[in-house]
Parts: structure tokens; C-alpha cells; sequence
């Protein structure tokens, strides 16, 4: 199916690899990772992103899916 790869979920070091050469580092990504501006997921200790929810936060979009920390958002 086209277009799958971009819902496919991946960690962060992945889709770190995936932008290699861009300057989109994974300190980058991890940072905004944890401060709930990509939409992710978590296994374990790992957190999952797809690169659709990236592509997003890139044009300063928001996809709903980050996961939160209970605290408000205000």
C-alpha cells in the first residue's frame, strides 16, 4: 500500500536515521518528543513516532496522540 510507511510506527533513533543529513537530530526529536509537540507513543522505555506526526510538527501542525503527563496544558 502507498503511503503505509509514513503511519508506520518507529523510534526515535529510526526516524532520526530516516532524516540523516537534514539536521533533524535525534536530540532534536527526543526534545520534542518529551515536551508533547510530536504525537508519540511509548513501549516500554521507548518512545514511537510515526513519520507522518514528524512531517506535522515540522509545518507546526499538531496530529492528536502525544501522550501526556496529566498536567495542564494552559
Amino acid at each position: 500500500m502507498k503511503g503505509c510507511e509514513n503511519m508506520t510506527p518507529m523510534t526515535l533513533a529510526q526516524a532520526a536515521a530516516h532524516y540523516d543529513g537534514t539536521g533533524l537530530t535525534l536530540t532534536a526529536l527526543r526534545r520534542a518528543v518529551t515536551q508533547n509537540e510530536i504525537a508519540h507513543a511509548r513501549a516500554g522505555k521507548k518512545y514511537l513516532v510515526t513519520l507522518e506526526a514528524i512531517e506535522a510538527w515540522l509545518k507546526g501542525e499538531k496530529l492528536s496522540g502525544g501522550e501526556t503527563d496529566g498536567k495542564d496544558q494552559n
